[in-house]
């Protein structure tokens, strides 16, 4: 978020504000600006609060309520609010900053738009996306940081109440001031490129969303969390559209950036075991082991060995591997899991129950395999020749 805060001003902090009495006008409010400026930078906005409504007033008393550097200070209020995440103390004083530069400045001034942006983004965080669009239409196609904030707000409120139609075209406006305003690899591009695809895709238009979420992937710069997000959706997308092949080594990046970052979680684990469930309910068990695998590897490490949902992937493993007639490495599972639910429910719990009838039919489809192969055997054995029979001797 860029915020103007007396452009031009030194940077030091002013330790002494008990002599300001001694000081002119213009030096007051040129020490608490400086003042201001160290404490945001810093992120101390509720102790630069204060010294900010001094300069509002000092502004006011000395050039009255129509003039651009009273709008600013009215702005710097404004943002240092907007900070503290206090927008209703925020919005009425952009709105009154954005009618006085409205009045004194031109309308494509930097400070207009940057006000203009400013209020927009407070709108679109209070929910309040039907306040931004306005004001945003009218300076569609110019860019800057603080439109393009205000922009992706109001569009991603809209998309937060489902009303996708709306969304898209701030959006859309949102990306390409972002565009404009920063670099390749920047979060923001990536973040904005995410947004618009969920839109299209709330909208049902899931053939525009598709290279967006590409996009979005290519835009993040690296394996941290915003790239993690962008691969997320991704994956997501071509799950929700039945595209297991393409979910997949978007899917296994993803657990190997997060295993590198250390941040599994229930979420990934469930986002692993649904692409599991989609190979293995088209009938593909073998490409469903390594997901199930991972799904395990996840819930083993972020709930310990002894835990049910654990216990619940290893079954569905082992179900897999029965699928497959691989009995031998279903069986070890399911005594694992078996283990499990006994210590957290008892040898009476139904999941224990139902394992221990599991491992029966194991043990007696086993048999039957071990009498089946004894046949066989017996069968494969050469027949001994019948001993020559004896002539008969005449009586």
């Amino acid at each position: 978020m860029v915020s103007r805060f007396a452009a031009g001003l030194l940077l030091a902090g002013v330790s002494c504000f008990a002599l300001a009495a001694e000081k002119s006008p213009d030096q007051t409010i040129k020490s608490l600006e400086a003042r201001i400026v160290d404490l945001a930078g810093r992120g101390q906005y509720a102790d630069a609060v204060p010294l900010a409504k001094q300069v509002v007033d000092l502004r006011q008393k000395k050039t009255g309520t129509e003039d651009p550097d009273y709008a600013s200070a009215v702005a710097n209020l404004a943002v240092l609010y907007k900070s503290l995440g206090h927008f209703e103390e925020a919005q009425p004083l952009f709105e009154q900053s954005l009618a006085i530069r409205r009045k004194v400045l031109k309308p494509s001034d930097p400070q207009t738009l940057a006000t203009l942006g400013n209020l927009a983004e407070i709108y679109g965080d209070e929910g309040k996306p039907e306040q931004a669009e306005p004001l945003l239409k009218q300076v569609n196609g110019i860019a800057s940081p603080e439109i393009a904030n205000g922009a992706e707000a109001a569009g991603v409120s809209y998309l937060h109440q489902n009303r996708f139609d709306q969304a898209i075209p701030l959006l859309q406006q949102a990306l390409d001031a972002y565009r404009k305003t920063y670099p390749a690899g920047n979060p923001k591009l990536a973040s904005a490129t995410a947004n618009l695809a969920q839109a299209y895709i709330g909208a049902g238009k899931p053939d525009q969303a598709e290279p967006l979420l590409k996009q979005a992937s290519d835009a993040g710069g690296g394996e941290g969390q915003a790239e993690v997000e962008s691969l997320t959706r991704q994956s997501d997308f071509y799950v929700s559209q039945n595209k297991p092949d393409d979910a997949a080594p978007i899917l296994k990046r993803v657990v190997a950036i997060r295993q590198k970052m250390g941040t599994e979680d229930k979420n990934l684990a469930a986002r692993v075991g649904n692409l599991a469930v989609l190979f293995a309910n088209a009938g593909r068990y073998a490409d469903s082991v390594p997901f199930w695998q991972d799904n395990i590897a996840i819930y083993e490490k972020i709930g310990g060995p002894d835990n049910v949902a654990l216990a619940g992937s290893l079954d569905n493993l082992a179900t897999v591997y029965l699928n497959q007639g691989d009995i031998d490495n279903a069986e070890p599972l399911i005594q694992r899991s078996a283990a499990i639910y006994a210590k957290a429910g008892g040898e009476s719990s139904p999941q224990y129950v139902a394992a221990q009838d599991r491992l029966a039919k194991i043990d007696q489809r086993r048999k039957i395999l071990e009498q089946q192969k004894q046949q066989q055997e017996q069968q494969q054995q050469p027949q001994q020749p019948a001993p020559p029979k004896q002539p008969a001797i005449p009586r």
